[in-house]
Formats: structure tokens, sequence, C-alpha cells
């Protein structure tokens, strides 16, 4: 919910390490992680840019190489700061495809390294500038429609809508997300058919005849 209210056209951002500079340990990596998002931040603010992120840091399942992941906006001033800090080794990977938040986002809650597995949970970082999400729960008396029931002035979010049974309670669950849709975009006026178009040329065009006409009959007496 985090990513798609704050990162509706973001990044996922993968951050690596040339071979011989990977750091060993998974606190090396997470203050190489820290001090990168904390220079960012410090020189976006200047700009009075806010910087807006979900990071996180993983090892690799080949050879256990540690790297970073981080969602980000679609800002042109983050990822200049972003390259200029960092420096080479960044992937930058468009995140707007449908489901992709969905599996992104249990990807990064997913206990992935030994040191997360000790503490039991995931451990991402996040900015403290993200719009929280708003969940609502309503009991509902008699039957639920397999399609739910979307407000005026949202939409779906795609692959979130979850039917089930609750055996324990007896009763029938629905679970599902929505978003606030877009302002659409005001739709072209098409021009004028050729004959209006003309129409009006010759229209214009009598006028300043007329006007032309007298000034040179004032001109004359």
């Amino acid at each position: 919910m985090l990513m798609i209210l704050n990162f509706d056209k973001g990044f996922h951002v993968v951050l690596d390490y040339p071979k011989d500079q990977r750091p060993q340990t998974y606190e090396e990596a997470e203050q190489n992680l820290k001090k990168c998002l904390y220079k960012i931040s410090r020189r976006l603010k200047k700009k009075g840019i806010p910087f807006k992120y979900i990071a996180i840091t993983e090892r690799g399942k080949r050879a256990a190489a540690l790297h970073h992941h981080i969602v980000i906006e679609k800002n042109r001033e983050v990822m200049d700061e972003l390259i200029s800090i960092w420096g080479q080794h960044i992937k930058f990977n468009s995140m707007y495809r449908e489901g992709l938040y969905k599996d992104l986002a249990e990807y990064f809650t997913k206990i992935e390294t030994k040191e997360e597995s000790e503490k039991g949970k995931s451990k991402y970082h996040r900015s403290r500038n993200l719009k929280e999400p708003v969940t609502k729960t309503a009991l509902m008396a008699g039957s639920i429609s397999d399609a739910p029931q979307v407000p005026k002035g949202y939409e779906l979010v795609p692959q979130t809508v979850n039917n089930g049974f609750n055996e324990l309670y007896g009763v029938r669950y629905q679970s599902y997300m929505i978003k606030r849709e877009k302002p659409r975009a005001p739709e072209p006026v098409p021009d004028p058919p050729k004959s209006v178009q003309k129409g009006e040329r010759d229209r214009k065009r009598n006028i300043i005849d007329r006007v032309k006409d007298f000034f040179k009959r004032r001109k004359h007496g």
C-alpha cells in the first residue's frame, strides 16, 4: 500500500558493488545504505526537493553478495543525486507494470538474510515523509458480491481482490485495494470542417477589405 500510494510512477533501483569492493558483513552494507540515503536527503533538502524512498539490504543467491534495493520517485533530480553519490553499478527498473507492486512489496518484506532470520522480521528503511494508506473494515449482513464495490472517484488496484471463507467464524470475507482515479486529460477539440474554416477566412478577409476601403475613401475626401 505504501508503494502504490507514494510511488505511482516510481523506479525500483538496484545498488550493487564492484567485486573487489563488496562489504563483508551485513552491518557494513547497512551502514553504506544509510550513508547514501542520508547524503541524498541532505542534498535534495537544500534544493527544496522532497526525497521519498523505501530501501532494503539483501544477500544475493549467488555467492551471498550483499546489495541494496530502493524504491524512489520518478524524479530527475533524485536520480542524478543517486548516481552522483553511489557511482556506477546502478540499475533502474520501471515499477509501473500491473502486479509489480505486489510482487516487489512481498520481496521487500520477506525474510531474506541470516541476520533478518535471527530477528524474525524483514528490516527495510523508509523515509518519514511517506503518505500513510488508510484501511477500512466493514461488517456486512447478507451476501457479498464477487465484484468489489468501488466508490466513485476511485479505481480498483489490479490483483488485490481476495475472496475467501473464514471457517472459524463461519463468515465470508473479501479484501481489496482501491486508489484515487487520476484526473483525465481534456479531450482535444477537433478542427472545424474545411468548409467552415474557408467561410471564416472569407469573413475575416471581407472585414479587412471593408476597413481598407473606408480609410481609402476618407483619405480622398
